[in-house]
């Protein structure tokens, strides 16, 4: 078939998406990206599918149950991957399974360069080449596949950043066909967790420091308030990818058992690489972090 007769076709298909919608449950993705242009001619449907998983299970939000933003048309997936969740929700895991696997991988912390003085937190450099005017951060802060963390949050230190919140429209400018992973626990175990959970080098729980980090909207400590907090950043994601469906979206459940071997066949690995890391340092209680 010719390129033009792609074209024709993909334009067919948007054309009659309304009325076959109505006969077909799903139409799968017709994709045709001019190389000497950006503009992108998908076709897409959204693709969902959602686990066997009660909503009390996962109390606190309507709709917080893994894969139910599950987006993604082909496999294996592209990189960069892009982990989009929040802090203690299985980013050393995550960054220990593509380490394993090969990829180049951060987890919080970037190398010196020209936007950070010495060796830090991934988030001040990411920011600092945005101020910068740069409108390539991540590539200016590291060579990475895949960036397992992006945040930080040491109100003491001043460094408070969370991309995956402030940046998403300058990530995806950067690489808008990036793969974005939101990893979920259970509501309640992720707000036990960050509420416990405190370092020798920084002052009070990782909740306190949200609050006193002027760059996450977050007023309280209190259970009602962290949930809302957190259930709003999964909508927030679910809710850019369907605005900006050139991305892939991999929900994962890091307290799942099968988690490796998901994501070993989506990212074209070995499920033995997936492991549950930094389980239990600073705080009481055995959770996935």
């Amino acid at each position: 078939m010719m390129r033009g007769q792609i074209i024709i076709t993909c334009v067919a298909v948007a054309v009659l998406l309304p009325i076959l919608s109505t006969i077909l449950p799903r139409v799968s993705s017709c994709r045709v990206t001019d190389p000497t242009t950006t503009t992108d001619l998908d076709v897409r449907r959204e693709s969902r599918t959602t686990k066997n998983i009660s909503t009390t299970t996962y109390f606190g939000c309507d709709e917080v149950n893994p894969n139910v933003g599950d987006f993604y048309p082909e496999v294996p997936l592209p990189f960069p991957v892009l982990v989009v969740g929040l802090p203690k929700t299985g980013t050393s895991s995550i960054t220990e399974f593509f380490k394993s696997a090969g990829y180049r991988t951060n987890h919080w912390l970037c190398e010196k360069g020209q936007y950070l003085p010495n060796r830090g937190a991934c988030a001040t450099c990411i920011e600092n080449a945005l101020r910068a005017e740069n409108p390539t951060p991540l590539s200016a802060c590291g060579d990475y596949q895949v960036w397992s963390q992006m945040d930080t949050t040491k109100p003491d230190l001043g460094e408070c950043g969370m991309p995956q919140i402030d940046y998403l429209g300058e990530l995806h400018r950067e690489y808008p066909y990036a793969t974005f992973i939101l990893n979920l626990r259970n509501v309640s175990n992720w707000v036990t967790s960050v509420t416990n959970w405190t370092s020798p080098s920084n002052r009070g729980t990782l909740a306190e420091r949200y609050v006193r980090c002027p760059s996450v909207a977050l007023n309280s400590t209190s259970i009602s308030a962290m949930e809302s907090f957190y259930c709003q950043h999964v909508e927030r994601i679910r809710s850019f990818v369907k605005q900006h469906p050139t991305h892939a979206l991999v929900e994962v459940d890091i307290e799942d058992d099968s988690t490796g071997a998901r994501m070993a066949s989506l990212f074209a690995t070995n499920a033995s690489n997936w492991r549950v890391t930094n389980a239990g340092h600073y705080r009481t209680g055995k959770q996935n972090e």
